[in-house]
């Protein structure tokens, strides 16, 4: 049985660990030379600034010309990520030149608190709610310029089904569609669906969007399946070809489905 008491039971650990890193020394003794060498190597290759000669210099040469306690508040600052203190940059010139610093200094300086890092209060996260604001017509954002189609053939973050829906409006019906540039347009998507059906539709092939907009067939497929489940469009089957229907026009009013002006469903 052991009688120890605590303070003998350390007392042995001790003795014994020491006598172990003895052991372990004089089997592999240190050399210090060399380990004096390796760190000064280590504190040159590391960079620091020097104010006063407004240079490049080294955590080295600065702790060798302004002293270890400065080097070790600005590298505090740097780990902290806040300003330098004003008091430290005098010091430091004060040094450089010669003078010895203002000892009031550092009494009248009005320096940054470092704050620790407080716990997580797990169970108040998420409990703050910010209310959605609800926009009203009378805001409104400028129209995009048709360059935005361009540019989402080489812009990842513009493929997506809003940019297919922009480039929907972008094509929709209006009154001199049938001429011109778009006098093939064969589905009369003005005078047959805007003035007869009141609806405000565009119809553009898959192939061409695909081309258009930089990315795959199935990807528009995929775009306008998404945009449909939210009724934010419609597609209608016109033979082999769709049209998509993106709002009504009610008296002289053009109401769309994106802005929640009508309900598709």
């Amino acid at each position: 049985m052991n009688n120890e008491t605590d303070e003998q039971t350390v007392q042995r650990l001790y003795e014994e660990v020491t006598a172990e890193r003895d052991k372990m020394l004089d089997e592999h003794p240190v050399d210090w030379e060399q380990e004096k060498k390796e760190a000064v190597e280590h504190y040159k290759a590391t960079p620091m600034y020097d104010w006063a000669t407004k240079m490049k210099s080294n955590q080295q040469d600065m702790t060798d010309k302004y002293g270890s306690e400065i080097v070790n508040e600005i590298l505090e600052c740097d780990r902290n990520c806040v300003k330098i203190p004003s008091y430290l940059i005098h010091e430091i010139h004060c040094i450089h030149e010669g003078k010895k610093p203002h000892p009031k200094k550092r009494k009248n300086e009005k320096v940054v608190q470092i704050h620790k890092r407080q716990n997580i209060e797990w169970d108040k996260l998420g409990q703050k709610k910010l209310q959605a604001v609800e926009y009203e017509n009378k805001y409104f954002i400028k129209n995009k310029k048709a360059g935005v189609f361009n540019m989402a053939r080489k812009a990842k973050s513009l493929q997506n089904p809003s940019t297919l829906l922009d480039y929907l409006l972008q094509h929709k019906a209006w009154k001199n569609k049938k001429t011109g540039e778009y006098k093939k347009d064969k589905h009369n998507t003005y005078t047959d669906w805007y003035v007869k059906r009141k609806l405000i539709v565009a119809s553009r092939s898959v192939d061409q969007m695909a081309v258009d907009l930089g990315v795959s067939k199935s990807t528009i497929i995929r775009w306008t399946r998404a945009l449909e489940n939210d009724g934010i469009i419609q597609k209608v089957k016109v033979g082999l070809e769709n049209v998509y229907v993106l709002g009504k026009v009610v008296g002289d009013k053009e109401l769309y489905y994106y802005a929640g002006e009508i309900n598709l469903k």
